[in-house]
């Protein structure tokens, strides 16, 4: 039924253009008065031709004051990242870096995290240390022991962690070569049955497939499991073998380790032995190397190492280019989101971030002195809708829809028989149209700085108004609102402004779950504006105190022909403050796209 909903708002859609009239007349251009500088889209203008009128229209005039375009409707998909670091860091972000928060108030110095769900991760650390990490969908976080871990001599470190995404196994490795894993989303963890071969620290382990895991230690040791339970050795040639190894990735055949000295090794065989071949690169530094992120999709990899050594490669792992971290600290972690978008990690609090690739990195604030030393980022899986909605108290005149039947232009909808009508809210909401339409429909441009868009309910009618001002205002038909911001609650109807009523504009902001819309995290519904005519007043019986705003006086009676215009020097303010009697005038001259012919 819902598939068969979006089908026929889709063929709405179509009708609504089809409804569409031509583009505005424009006189001939007039001086426009000096400038003025606002921050929010405002109501500039409303004209009421009432449904008592058989001739009856509307339209309303949204004007942008300020020096930037203003968009309807914004989505983006923001990096959630977490950072694992000394004395109980652990970061988060979810909102691309602007904002690092510590969430854990334990003193375990961590050195690996990774999460394989979206709300199950685990961070590892001093003296085996394994904090298994729920993230709910209210923010809190929650911080539970495992139920089984073999024992650990006290002081050894687990150092490094990875598994597969969206599954319950996960590995992770650390001193005196030990390796332990989980099948059960880190409730019981357990050792090789065979052990993994080695006494040496284990710095780093990367998890490519169930027959492709990679480890990295000290003393030239590069491991790879091939299967469960077995670990095999590579043997490495001088001076490789004597040097520690940090950092291991791998994807499909190519693996790439970093070490001392500068050292990169990179494998295009499969990396493990007997067959595995390990050769050199020339990084052209003498810093440790520290941590490597490789991306085969896009044949990309990002190496950091102490004093602020960033290399980046871009041909096949051939040739290691510096770029400039802007910090000397020891960077001991990388992570890219994608081609352009990076993070880096490192003592002191270091957090470095790029959004071209490595082009220019800059430091971000994570609000801690701490050394961290590993960062992982969660695949995308919140989306953030920021959008502009104007809400009418209007006549709704609720038209024919036969839901179970095929779309007839004429007949199915028929905008002529109308079922119904009553008096309440109707919004003008491209966000929903979008979602209803399922993407076909776009957006409106955003309304440009010094800017003008009518919204009318009868373009048939708005294109006889040729007295039109020289701002070239952008023109939205849109005779057929809805009755609800919901998606599946949205009803569509034709509507017209009252000789009593109100206009606000509204700004929605929520995040939500990828795919399923759930929401997450807290939301807002704020009003930047409202203009309120006729003596109206909301009902207090179904409208919330918050919105009811006392200390707005309505202005009269909009006379026949007449509008509704702001003062050229008022640009609103707190709604809870603002007066319409004391910002608008009515005006016996309606000129869209022009600014008020009166100041205060």
């Amino acid at each position: 039924m819902k598939m068969l909903f979006l089908k026929f708002m889709l063929l709405l859609l179509v009708c609504l253009l089809f409804l569409a009239g031509c583009e505005l007349q424009t006189d001939t251009p007039r001086k426009i008065p000096p400038s003025v500088i606002g921050k929010d889209l405002i109501i500039d203008e409303v004209f009421v031709l009432p449904p008592s009128k058989y001739y009856a229209y509307s339209w309303i005039e949204i004007f942008n004051p300020s020096t930037r375009s203003i968009p309807w409707f914004n989505e983006s998909f923001p990096i959630t990242a977490h950072v694992a670091g000394n004395n109980g860091a652990l970061l988060r972000t979810d909102n691309d870096g602007d904002l690092w928060t510590d969430v854990y108030s334990g003193s375990e110095s961590f050195r690996g995290i990774f999460f394989s769900y979206p709300d199950t991760g685990f961070a590892v650390g001093s003296d085996g240390a394994i904090k298994i990490i729920h993230h709910h969908k209210d923010g809190t976080f929650d911080y539970l022991d495992p139920a089984t871990v073999p024992a650990i001599p006290a002081g050894s470190f687990l150092r490094s962690i990875s598994g597969p995404l969206i599954s319950p196994t996960v590995f992770t490795v650390g001193d005196n070569g030990l390796i332990l894993r989980s099948t059960n989303r880190g409730g019981i963890w357990a050792t090789p049955l065979n052990g993994s071969g080695t006494t040496k620290r284990l710095n780093s382990v990367y998890f490519e497939s169930f027959v492709a895991t990679y480890v990295a230690g000290d003393s030239g040791l590069i491991m790879k499991s091939p299967r469960t339970n077995q670990w095999d050795q590579n043997v490495l040639q001088d001076p490789y073998s004597h040097r520690n190894f940090y950092g291991i990735a791998s994807q499909g055949t190519t693996e790439i380790a970093v070490g001392d000295s500068g050292s990169i090794l990179v494998s295009r065989n499969g990396g493990g032995p007997p067959t595995g071949t390990w050769l050199p690169d020339t990084s052209n530094v003498t810093s440790a190397l520290r941590a490597v992120y490789y991306n085969r999709g896009i044949n990309r990899a990002w190496v950091v190492g102490d004093d602020g050594v960033i290399l980046s490669s871009v041909d096949s792992l051939k040739t290691w280019v510096p770029q400039i971290s802007g910090t000397s600290s020891s960077l001991r972690a990388v992570a890219f989101a994608d081609s352009s978008n990076g993070w880096a990690v490192g003592t002191g609090g270091v957090i470095v971030h790029t959004t071209n690739g490595g082009g220019k990195w800059t430091l971000q604030e994570s609000g801690t002195t701490e050394d961290l030393y590993s960062i992982f980022l969660n695949p995308p899986s919140i989306r953030v809708r920021d959008r502009l909605v104007v809400e009418m108290h209007a006549k709704r005149k609720v038209f024919f829809i036969d839901q179970t039947a095929p779309f007839v232009a004429g007949v199915n909808p028929n905008f002529d028989f109308i079922v119904s009508t009553d008096t309440g809210s109707v919004f003008y909401d491209p966000g929903l149209l979008r979602d209803l339409t399922q993407g076909f429909f776009k957006a409106p441009d955003p309304v440009p700085p010094q800017g003008w868009v009518i919204i009318n309910s009868d373009s048939i009618k708005f294109q006889d108004h040729s007295n039109v001002g020289p701002g070239h205002p952008q023109q939205v038909n849109f005779a057929i609102s809805f009755t609800d911001t919901a998606l599946f609650r949205a009803r569509g109807v034709l509507w017209d402004l009252l000789e009593s009523g109100e206009v606000r504009l509204i700004r929605i902001f929520r995040k939500e779950i990828k795919g399923t819309g759930e929401v997450v995290g807290p939301q807002s519904t704020d009003v930047v504006d409202v203009v309120r005519w006729g003596g109206y007043r909301p009902d207090p019986a179904v409208t919330p105190p918050e919105l009811q705003f006392p200390n707005n006086v309505p202005a009269g009676f909009i006379p026949e022909w007449y509008s509704l215009s702001r003062y050229v020097n008022d640009l609103g303010g707190d709604v809870n403050t603002i007066s319409t009697s004391a910002s608008f005038y009515m005006s016996n001259q309606p000129i869209p796209g022009w600014y008020s012919q009166r100041a205060k």
